[in-house]
């Protein structure tokens, strides 16, 4: 299987609505362990809670591919690996600028790859 392959079925998978659930919850629970510098929060909200989304994902009922897949684009998917680097520095070292520039930096990396496809 080729990475684009297996990036475009990873990413399907997110469209699940008790998947996407899932990962909200553990990035809110991994933000907040980052933020009171638990590296257990961090671990299952970060790890566990989007794994066993994946494991659960594998069903038919997909509804937000076309807001997913722009994850596939290679300057997203460079450019969000960037800004979680920033914001993830910002929320353990308490710093709202690095967490504000990494959320900036998400958001401007979406807004690039809506342009190219319209």
């Amino acid at each position: 299987m080729n990475f684009n392959k297996f990036l475009d079925e990873s990413i399907r998978s997110h469209s699940d609505p008790a998947n996407f659930s899932l990962h909200v919850v553990g990035i809110s629970l991994g933000v907040y362990g980052l933020w009171i510098h638990n590296i257990a929060f961090a671990f299952f909200g970060f790890l566990v809670l989007p794994l066993i989304g994946g494991i659960y994902a594998f069903s038919d009922k997909k509804t937000m591919n076309y807001w997913l897949l722009s994850h596939k684009h290679p300057v997203n998917f460079l450019s969000h690996i960037v800004a979680y680097m920033f914001l993830f520095y910002g929320l353990w070292w308490h710093s709202w600028v690095h967490a504000a520039l990494g959320l900036i930096f998400m958001a401007v990396s979406h807004l690039y790859v809506r342009t190219l496809k319209h």
